[in-house]
This record gives C-alpha cells, sequence and structure tokens, in this order.
C-alpha cells in the first residue's frame, strides 16, 4: 500500500516540478510567480483588448470572430512578452 502511494505521489509531482522547474519567478506584492504565468495572464489581457478593438472596426469583425486568431495572437504575445521580459539572455 505504501508503495502504490510513493508511486503516485511521484507520478503527480514529477510533472509539475517539470513545469515549474527552470521558470525566473516573479514577486507581486509577496507572492512568487512563475514568469511563464505572468506573460500568459499579460498576453490573454492584451489580446482581449485587441480583439475588442478589432471588433469595434467594421473591416476587422470577421477576423476579431476567430477563435483560432485569437489563440494564435495569445501564443505569440505570450511568447513575445516572456522573451522580451523574463528570457534573461
Amino acid at each position: 500500500m505504501t508503495r502504490t502511494r510513493n508511486l503516485h505521489a511521484a507520478f503527480v509531482s514529477s510533472p509539475l516540478a517539470m513545469i515549474t522547474g527552470c521558470a525566473s519567478p516573479v514577486d507581486m506584492m509577496g507572492v512568487y510567480f512563475p514568469g511563464w504565468l505572468v506573460a500568459f495572464i499579460v498576453s490573454v489581457a492584451a489580446s482581449y483588448a485587441f480583439i475588442i478593438w478589432l471588433g469595434s472596426r467594421p473591416a476587422g469583425k470577421d477576423l476579431a470572430d476567430s477563435g483560432l486568431f485569437f489563440v494564435g495572437l495569445v501564443a505569440s504575445v505570450a511568447l513575445s512578452v516572456w522573451w522580451v521580459c523574463f528570457s534573461h539572455f
């Protein structure tokens, strides 16, 4: 019984350790967040604001309604924000 618990704990904690192992922590009001999470949140907010702005334009309505465009925009903005702010090159 103990062996299966230890094995289960190892399988559960291994992916979590891999995700946060190489992340550069960002301090926000005393709480540390990984840099990729901050970049993702910033990119979702910026992409949503851009989609709302684009939707108010008559020529951009079809593009603003596309879910694939939003996902691509979020991914590109998130990678750009992470690369500029957190890559430490």
